[in-house]
């Protein structure tokens, strides 16, 4: 997934959209080798309050938001349709859900409803 998210930052970069990884509740050096071992070409911020998830509505990973020129959450659910369950990754999606909403965006069109994160990690929002 971190490949696909390295390829929509390159793509959609030019044309105004910025890509940030969140991490939450992560040692630091947990984080820069993650950052490391996949190649993340998009900067990345800790949030251990899941500050950004708690005002977007994300509640698992990978889960994807998109904020508006005004801080304001647009969009917040999963990247594509990857992750059928935990351990369980199909090679290439039939659907990618983070793209067609960044797309819509874009095109000056009514974002697609999200689709949940079904397969992942609980964020740890308490």
């Amino acid at each position: 997934m971190l490949p696909d998210l390295n390829g929509m930052a390159k793509h959609y970069g030019p044309l105004g959209i910025r890509f940030y990884g969140i991490y939450a509740d992560q040692e630091p050096e947990s984080i820069l080798r993650h950052m490391d071992d996949y190649r993340i070409a998009f900067p990345c911020l800790v949030d251990d309050s899941c500050r950004l998830a708690k005002i977007s509505g994300a509640r698992r990973v990978p889960e994807a938001a998109i904020f508006g020129p005004d801080g304001k959450p647009l969009y917040c659910g999963r990247i594509d349709d990857r992750a059928v369950k935990i351990g369980r990754i199909k090679p290439v999606p039939a659907e990618r859900n983070l793209a067609d909403a960044l797309d819509a965006l874009l095109a000056g069109k009514k974002l697609p409803p999200p689709q949940p994160v079904t397969a992942g990690c609980y964020l740890p929002l308490d």
